[in-house]
């Protein structure tokens, strides 16, 4: 059956009218999205969010995810001053400027157990947002001496919206960063968690002392580090090991 396709068809007009409104549909729900989708809204550039740090898997590869907290220790640092600098960076949202703009980044005490002005300096007042970057940093200075005695601290950093640059993504306004003097926990734990309980800088010790080395291999050597946590398991419980940061028994 051949379809005429003349304008003076009908089946031909409604099917026209279909396709017209169907492109009017379309058009209009593109039109929406750009508006809704923060990613589209170009129109305000004077926005900034904390650049979150990509998750690192056990094979030590950077992935696409994204983790909302940084891991820092100061363990085996050489640090004179008893100090130790962390950069936070940040992002802008749209296009970049010819001049500085100021922000302003405070803690959120109620929500952190490192001490302003103890564990680390006080934060200044405003930052600059440098001109023509799309991407910045602010330091972050920590007291070794303040908190080597505990195992860890952390603190919650805020952006709060100023004059120059307001808050681009609320999900993305916080950031916390955990923060330690001693080894932190390593990617491989997880082969010796089930033996010897959660993660401790004194098993981590011993793990290390039994084993041989600091690369562990958990994956090409599993029945040796089965045999490591079986020994260090039986080492914390024939002695008493005081846990510094508790002053009682390190228990498994």
């Amino acid at each position: 059956m051949k379809l005429n396709m003349g304008t003076g068809n009908p089946e031909f007009g409604k099917l026209k009218n279909k396709i017209i409104i169907a492109l009017v549909a379309v058009i209009a729900w593109l039109g929406q999205s750009c508006e809704t989708d923060p990613a589209f809204d170009f129109k305000d550039d004077g926005k900034i969010y904390f650049k979150y740090p990509k998750k690192i898997n056990d094979l030590g590869i950077e992935t696409d995810l994204l983790v909302d907290s940084i891991v820092h220790t100061v363990y085996g640092k050489d640090l004179p001053d008893g100090k130790d600098t962390l950069w936070i960076q940040l992002q802008i949202m749209g296009a970049r400027k010819d001049f500085d703009r100021n922000y302003k980044v405070v803690v959120v005490a109620d929500s952190s157990t490192g001490k302003e002005g103890v564990d680390f300096d006080k934060l200044a007042d405003e930052y600059i947002f440098h001109r023509n970057v799309g991407v910045d940093s602010f330091p972050l200075v920590l007291n070794k001496q303040a908190f080597e005695k505990v195992f860890n601290r952390n603190v919650l950093l805020k952006l709060e919206p100023t004059e120059d640059l307001g808050i681009a993504y609320v999900e993305f306004s916080t950031l916390k960063v955990n923060f330690s003097a001693y080894v932190l926990e390593p990617d491989w734990w997880w082969a010796f968690e089930f033996i010897l309980g959660e993660y401790h800088p004194l098993k981590y010790e011993k793990v290390v002392e039994v084993y041989g080395s600091e690369e562990i291999d958990p994956y090409g050597n599993n029945p040796y580090c089965a045999y490591v946590a079986n020994v260090v398991r039986e080492y914390f419980e024939n002695n008493i090991v005081i846990d510094p940061f508790t002053g009682k028994r390190l228990e498994i």
